[in-house]
Formats: C-alpha cells, structure tokens, sequence
C-alpha cells in the first residue's frame, strides 16, 4: 500500500477445502465454514485497503474454492467459454461456487474469457519462443513456438471488390490449413471497417464469409 494504489488485480487464492498438509492434495470436497486463522491476517488487510477506497480483483479460482476471491469486499473474477458459434457458457476450468464462510455470498462476480478443461486454452497471446509456458503448457495444442493471426487494414473499397474478394478467400483457406499451428488464433482488425459511402456489394458481400 506504500505506492497508494487505486486499483490491485491478483491471480492467486487459497482453497477453502480441507487438504493434506504435506502434499497439499484435497482431503475433501466439502468446503470451510469458518475462516482459518492463518488467513485471517489478510483478510484484515484486505478489508483495510477496500475501506481506503482501493478497489481490490482476485480470481475466483481454477476449480478451487477460492480465499480472497470470495470475500464480499472484493470483485471475484471467474471465467466464460465463448464456441465458433458465438455461444456463451460458464468455463468448467474457472471456479464458481457459494461462499460457506461468508453467508449469501456468490463467486464470481464477473468473467473474463476462458478456455476449457484440461488446459484452458482459448486465445494464447504471442510469448517468447522457449520460454516455460512455450515448452511445458503449449505441446498438447501443437502451436508450440508459433501463433498465426489474420490483419487487414481499411477493409472496404469504394472501387471494386476484386482486391476484397481475393484477401477473403486467402483468409478463409487459412482457417482450413491441415495443421492447426498453421489456422489463425485470432483476427487482428486496423483501420476503417465500413465508410459512410459502403454498400452491401462493397463489404458485407465480399466479406460474409469471414
């Protein structure tokens, strides 16, 4: 709190179920009712901060039953699957639950996108080749070292649609390439989308496909 923050996001917690000291594994899945005393600190510091008007961010958690993410003073971050069709459904990797240690109380408050189980994977963004999450984390979607993304500038044309209609079908092709490191992750807009003066034939036409 030295720096005088306004706002502080933390990916961590603690599981609020019962676990073996030495190995840390889940005894059971039946989570506290009360608070253990070895976090009570920090949650005394954490109510401290919200009641100094720092807004406070802690994940939910990763199918835990996650402390701090389910005090009531903070805002619980959990996590949202969107498909290619543009469904929306909860992340069965991101943790939501009620509270036993504060009454009434529902986790997450929010969700961000996230992938599903086993590995969460969903939009990875460019990380530096051999790194730990380029070695370890990446193998099981074969991407590892490499992303591929679609960018186009201006994306309409006032004068004809020929230089439309080739950049689409390359795209397109793209996302039918018979390695998945090879379809693009993501698509990656600059510039205008449609002028004023744009017709169906001079965008949406050319472009539906995308």
């Amino acid at each position: 709190m030295k720096h005088n923050p306004h706002i502080i996001s933390c990916s961590m917690g603690y599981d609020l179920c019962p676990s073996d000291p030495n190995t840390g594994q889940r005894t059971s899945n039946a989570p506290l009712s009360k608070l253990p005393n070895n976090l009570v600190a920090l949650e005394a510091e954490i109510q401290a901060a919200v009641a100094s008007g720092v807004v406070i961010v802690f994940s939910a958690g990763n199918g835990s039953v996650s402390f701090p993410g389910m005090m009531p003073e903070v805002i619980s971050a959990g996590g949202a699957f969107v498909d290619q069709n543009g469904d929306t459904r909860a992340s069965d990797y991101a943790s939501a639950f009620t509270s036993r240690v504060y009454s009434g109380r529902n986790v997450p408050d929010f969700r961000g996108l996230v992938g599903l189980r086993p590995n969460a994977d969903f939009i990875m963004l460019p990380i530096p080749p051999g790194c730990e999450i380029d070695k370890e984390n990446s193998p099981h979607d074969q991407t590892t070292g490499k992303i591929a993304f679609h960018s186009t500038g201006d994306a309409c044309s006032t004068r004809s649609t020929t230089s439309q209609n080739e950049v689409t079908d390359a795209m397109v092709a793209g996302y039918h390439a018979p390695l998945p490191a090879d379809r693009p992750a993501f698509f990656f807009h600059l510039g205008d989308l449609v002028y004023n003066i744009a017709e169906a034939f001079q965008f949406y036409e050319p472009s539906q496909d995308l």
